[in-house]
């Protein structure tokens, strides 16, 4: 064990025959000058004391520690009675907990709480950081949620989650409320998500900086009306590498950029290279119309049966969303439009895009969206982007209705788009409503 000043050290260990049914856990326990051996009955017991012992270890003859590493070895831990909170709110804000399991899926927090009850698994009110560890809602209860950091004045500063697995949840899987300075989550799995309607896998709102890569989301059984991935607001944010998959014939969001939080605007988003089957990319559209865009990059993802929408609020969006870049996108049979751009109110490049495809197999949407649907925008650029139309023959075409449509735009620029398998019944262009300012329309394909 390491002698700790300022951070105290836990080693935890289930005893018995079978560690994913364990009778006892040892603890041993180094903090400032002092080093025991604790053996606990009760799972909720030995958390508390950790906890109370990382972050307020006044009858060590101290008062001052920043937190702890708990480090916990292989087997099954279920907390029975209540969440485990770590620090609170009479502990110093600089307070950081780290909590390292021996190896992802042998190393098992699982709910034990009753069925019916709402809580989260893990709740702190300080900096966090975990790794290595299952976490197992067991489906039950209303609302069982994984990580769920205190909000507010007493916010967690930092959240990290690196190699973990979420399971069963009937609430979000992890969500960061009101001011968090950094959130990174990495190379977790988050699967068999069982929430009511309106929860997401993950949420995170409020945010300085998100990093979140290198996941993979299924929402493809339960409940799948939420977004795997969404965010209240965000403030540099860098979304990349994630798998996400959802269930077929659900066009719902995977990733959602949505303007609920009273906080802070969006500003510098990066969404790219994720992949995404039977989702959409969203930013705008859905949520409460108090927070704007600005610099939002959505680039090198694949789609597969999903799209990619920015959208602004029906009225007084001049000033909502501006300066985004849907660029080198590949989407392939979507089942609503391509990319829709409507209602942004300064400059949205849509350029290198490749679609192939559109409303397949989906006769309600028949003759209403297009591979590229531009409408009700100020200062759009679409160039470049290369569309396959429907494959069926011509005169029996039930999907693709148009390449690009384009509807009472303002100052827009299309122009040297390639759109092939032109059907008699679906043309390539199709021009609605009154285009003004400074109009600049080529078509080629």
């Amino acid at each position: 064990m390491v002698e700790s000043k300022t951070f105290a050290n836990f080693i935890v260990e289930p005893l018995g025959s079978n560690i994913h049914s364990p009778t006892s856990f040892m603890v041993r326990k180094s903090f400032q000058d002092l080093e025991t051996t604790t053996t606990y009955t009760s799972v909720d017991t030995m958390f508390s004391d950790i906890m109370l012992e990382a972050t307020r270890p006044t009858t060590h003859g101290s008062s001052n520690m920043k937190g702890a590493l708990v480090y916990l070895k292989n087997g099954t831990y279920v907390p029975t009675i209540g969440t485990i909170i770590i620090s609170d709110t009479t502990d110093d804000d600089n307070v950081m907990c780290h909590i390292v399991g021996q190896t992802r899926d042998q190393t098992i927090i699982k709910c034990g709480f009753t069925t019916g009850m709402e809580t989260q698994i893990i709740h702190p009110y300080c900096s966090l950081d975990v790794e290595n560890l299952t976490i197992n809602g067991d489906s039950k209860g209303t609302f069982i949620a994984g990580i769920y950091p205190e909000a507010a004045g007493t916010a967690t500063k930092i959240l990290r989650v690196n190699n973990c697995r979420f399971q069963n949840m009937t609430s979000f899987d992890i969500i960061t409320p009101h001011n968090q300075y950094a959130v990174e989550i990495s190379n977790c799995i988050f699967e068999k998500h069982q929430n009511d309607v309106s929860k997401d896998q993950v949420a995170f709102e409020c945010t300085h900086h998100a990093h979140i890569h290198d996941n993979i989301f299924d929402h493809t059984v339960g409940s799948v009306v939420g977004s795997s991935l969404t965010s209240g607001s965000a403030f540099n944010a860098d979304i990349h590498d994630n798998i996400i998959l959802r269930a077929d014939g659900n066009p719902n969001f995977g990733i959602s950029m949505e303007p609920y939080d009273v906080n802070d605007n969006y500003e510098n988003i990066f969404i790219h290279d994720n992949f995404i089957q039977g989702g959409r990319i969203n930013i705008g559209k859905e949520g409460v119309w108090t927070r704007t865009f600005r610099n939002v990059y959505v680039t090198g993802n694949t789609l597969y049966k999903g799209g990619i929408y920015v959208e602004g609020p029906t009225t007084g969006y001049t000033d909502i969303i501006k300066d985004v870049a849907v660029e080198n996108n590949q989407l392939f049979d979507s089942w609503e439009a391509g990319i829709h751009i409507n209602k942004v109110g300064g400059f949205c490049a849509v350029r290198n895009n490749t679609i192939k495809n559109s409303n397949k197999s989906l006769a309600t949407f028949t003759g209403q969206e297009p591979l590229i649907y531009l409408q009700s925008s100020i200062d759009v650029v679409c160039e470049n982007n290369l569309l396959y139309m429907g494959v069926v023959s011509p005169d029996v075409a039930d999907f693709s209705p148009q390449g690009i449509r384009y509807v009472d735009l303002v100052d827009p620029t299309i122009r040297n788009n390639r759109i092939l398998n032109r059907t008699v019944a679906n043309n390539s262009y199709e021009s609605i409503g009154t285009h003004t300012g400074s109009v600049l329309i080529s078509r080629s394909s």
